[in-house]
């Protein structure tokens, strides 16, 4: 029997018919960088407590060396995670290797310190770490803004696809994201709801309604034709209202 399934959590909603045919592209290289977004687009849209600082780092002189920027700016952030580690015990942040043509290779930090600092106080002390792990008295290498939604839609939006595509095909298998101090992350809780196929559809028809009111962009709708997908940053709100006719009738 097939089951029609609407999942919450956090931010983001997710709905599958657990029997639907899921296609999947047969280039490697396109399916590792579906895989990498959707899983950043995952793990950040379910954390209950949002990051409050975005930190960009580059490298000295723009990097020029495939092989050599990878290692260096991955030694770099080794050190930079260590100095975090040590100063924001309570802390935590993602981060992201990204590629454009300038500034080449650089460093994308979504970061909650576990402790309130003005922000002078943070960008000032973030390039100090960096100036001294770089070993560079270039200036402009480190820019540190409070953290909105805009950045992560910025790190994983489809415009980038082409240079993270490259990217990856320079990693050799290596991951481009990762987590430092995940245990210190509070999680938004999960909402499973098991409903009726007419449900179902009601479900995805207020969503995509509720979501035209909200936004200009009509991406969302693709997506909500699927039996299969995921929205990402969706407002508690928005969820709830869309969920209205027919929660209670099959929440586990």
């Amino acid at each position: 029997m097939t089951k029609h399934i609407i999942i919450t959590q956090g931010r983001k909603v997710s709905w599958r018919t657990v029997n639907g045919k899921v296609l999947d592209s047969s280039e490697k290289l396109h399916r590792k960088y579906k895989a990498t977004m959707r899983n950043i687009a995952d793990f950040t849209a379910i954390i209950a407590s949002p990051h409050r600082w975005h930190i960009t780092l580059l490298l000295p002189g723009g990097g020029e060396n495939w092989e050599e920027d990878i290692k260096t700016i991955k030694k770099f952030l080794k050190e930079f995670g260590k100095r975090f580690a040590k100063k924001f015990p309570n802390g935590w942040y993602i981060h992201k290797l990204e590629y454009s043509h300038s500034p080449g290779i650089h460093l994308h930090i979504l970061a909650r310190l576990g402790e309130k600092k003005p922000l002078e106080e943070v960008s000032t002390g973030f390039a100090n770490w960096w100036r001294k792990i770089t070993g560079s008295k270039e200036t402009g290498l480190c820019h540190v803004e409070p953290y909105s939604i805009h950045q992560f839609g910025y790190m994983t939006t489809p415009k980038k696809r082409h240079d993270t595509m490259f990217l990856l095909s320079q990693m050799k298998g290596q991951h481009i994201w990762g987590v430092l101090n995940r245990k210190a992350i509070k999680f938004a809780e999960s909402h499973e709801y098991q409903v009726t196929r007419e449900d179902f559809d009601a479900f995805r028809d207020n969503l995509s309604e509720l979501l035209d009111e909200a936004t200009t962009s009509e991406s969302h709708r693709a997506y909500l034709d699927n039996d299969n997908g995921s929205l990402y940053y969706v407002d508690k709100e928005v969820q709830e209202s869309a969920l209205k006719s027919i929660i209670g009738k099959g929440r586990k």
